[in-house]
């Protein structure tokens, strides 16, 4: 166990919900989308203030989604893909920034999908993974797409291993991690972790996660992974885990304090801030703002 990591609790989220995305921009937090309490998908993004331990609202997206990739680059907030209202998947893609009134219209995400994984690594955003539609005989991508954002476009790289749906991901300058997840169904739960060197453009198979497991959340802090929460037929996953690429190595560190999945995670400098996410396998939402510090 990990003994330089504690945790602390923030301000609940005004707007309790799973399947949500986040990202950190500028020092704060913002949550996008996901499913509310009654099962209905939404717009809303909402960001929290760590230095007030304050969440207010920010500009809505631009449509409703859940399962959807979120990620920061280049000064702005770039929402991915996800369902749509009727669970279908989409392509759409919007961005943003904090001095604008409204998320503006990118190019479409080649393939599209939802429960797949986001990242940015510099000036460019990696969607892995995620499947078809949510329901009426979904099916598994194989896709790894990059985003270009200098150049406005999006390319395809070497297929991704082994498709899952539900995965996490997290970017350092030079790796894509991709963890997790699972294969359409609660009982197929994944342990794997599979490598993209961003450099050398080829996948490698990373050591296993300890705890196999879908609907988790991922951030890299420090150039280390931080793995949260999953979820499984009887229950949530309270593990929280950390993959150090120097040694190639897993760590455990504390239990998440709330276990939940469909959550989502973040760093900011020596702070991870968890996010959302259902207490309950299925349809069940949380507002938990749960925050590791790292190094004490």
């Amino acid at each position: 166990m990990r003994s330089d990591l504690s945790w602390t609790k923030g301000a609940d989220m005004p707007t309790p919900r799973t399947e949500v995305a986040v990202a950190a921009l500028d020092g704060k937090i913002y949550a996008a989308g996901g499913f509310v309490g009654d099962g209905s998908a939404t717009d809303v993004v909402e960001v929290y203030d760590p230095q007030a331990d304050r969440w207010s609202a920010s500009a809505s997206l631009p449509a409703a989604r859940h399962h959807l990739g979120l990620a920061s680059a280049s000064g702005r907030l770039y929402a991915v893909a996800g369902y749509d209202e009727g669970g279908r998947s989409t392509s759409t893609v919007w961005s943003w920034a904090p001095a604008d009134e409204e998320w503006r219209v990118e190019a479409e995400l080649p393939t599209p999908r939802g429960a797949l994984a986001v990242a940015a690594a510099g000036s460019r955003i990696f969607a892995v993974g995620g499947a078809t539609s949510f329901g009426d005989r979904p099916q598994l991508s194989d896709a790894l797409e990059v985003y270009d954002i200098g150049s406005g476009s999006w390319a395809a790289l070497p297929d991704f291993p082994e498709p899952r749906d539900h995965l996490a991901a997290a970017a350092t300058d030079d790796a894509f991690y991709v963890v997790g997840g699972r294969k359409l169904s609660l009982t197929s739960n994944q342990s794997r972790l599979d490598v993209f060197g961003i450099a050398g453009g080829e996948w490698t198979r990373g050591p296993d996660m300890p705890t196999a497991r879908g609907g988790l959340g991922a951030c890299a802090s420090g150039g280390q992974v931080f793995v949260f929460g999953g979820e499984q037929p009887s229950g949530t996953f309270p593990e929280a885990e950390v993959y150090d690429p120097g040694s190639g190595s897993w760590s455990s560190a504390p239990d998440l304090p709330t276990p939940r999945h469909g959550l989502g995670a973040a760093a900011i400098e020596d702070r991870v801030y968890v996010v959302g996410g259902g207490p309950e396998p299925g349809l069940s939402v949380s507002g938990a703002t749960e925050i590791l510090h790292v190094g004490g």
